[in-house]
């Protein structure tokens, strides 16, 4: 095995074990004081959707904070994106691949 292949192998290795050790330490709080339904995990649990959640979206060059709109827009662009995408591949010259 080459030194190229050897080192990827071995990053990928201190990866996944970095990946591991932050997985340990987020759990520290759980393994130590258990499920207890307490006032803390629930506002842990709280904090943590929060920030997973979206609460604004530009379009159009303005930001819009809609309910509705931040629902139906993610799908609205990916539709369009998609539909793009595969009048591309219908139209690309397949000779030249």
């Amino acid at each position: 095995m080459d030194l190229d292949c050897q080192l990827r192998v071995e990053y990928k290795k201190i990866l996944n074990e970095e990946e591991l050790l932050w997985k340990q330490k987020s759990r520290v709080d759980w393994i130590q004081f258990g499920d207890r339904n307490t006032k803390l995990f629930h506002n842990k649990a709280f904090f943590r959707r929060s920030l997973n959640k979206i609460s604004a979206l530009k379009v159009e060059d303005q930001w819009c904070y809609d309910n509705e709109v931040l629902q139906e827009e993610p799908f609205l662009h990916f539709t369009l994106w998609m539909i793009i995408l595969l009048i591309d591949f219908l139209y690309t010259d397949v000779s030249r691949l």
